[in-house]
């Protein structure tokens, strides 16, 4: 396990010490765990510990998550995310706070809800490689971050 110290936290915080890579920003702890479990498993995960899905405010969340996934593997696999669009098609919300995204980083063309592939893709992930979100059913089985 690996683990990374970024900021000073709130002494009154919970510790950030789940997760297979962790790390503290501010105020906030941002873990991944490399295990495969459905979007909903996956939520049900982070509650457990006092989080939810990781959600990403700006660029810079986004690449906690990314850098704490190559921790882990040089290729790491596709990791859920918070977001959803499960109540209203294409009006994506982070699941933590039932609040729209303020802050994107889809892959071109995404999300597109499976496309031509007649699956409905309601979960976002982070995808391996280039580390941009897409959106895909959400019992398939990945990665999880998780936040709080």
């Amino acid at each position: 396990k690996k683990c990374f110290r970024v900021a000073r936290a709130n002494p009154d915080a919970a510790p950030c010490v789940e997760g297979d890579a962790r790390m503290m920003v501010g105020d906030s702890c941002f873990m991944v765990f490399a295990q495969l479990q459905t979007w909903a498993s996956a939520r049900a995960q982070c509650q457990s510990i006092g989080a939810d899905l990781a959600w990403a405010d700006n660029a810079g969340d986004d690449q906690v998550i990314r850098d704490l996934r190559l921790s882990l593997a040089a290729d790491p696999l596709d990791t859920w995310l918070g977001g959803t669009d499960v109540v209203t098609e294409m009006e994506w919300l982070w699941v933590h706070s039932g609040l729209p995204l303020t802050f994107e980083n889809w892959r071109i063309g995404e999300p597109n809800n499976g496309g031509m592939s007649g699956n409905p893709e309601h979960c976002m992930i982070q995808e391996l490689g280039d580390h941009l979100w897409d959106d895909r059913p959400c019992e398939w089985t990945y990665w999880f971050a998780c936040r709080r």
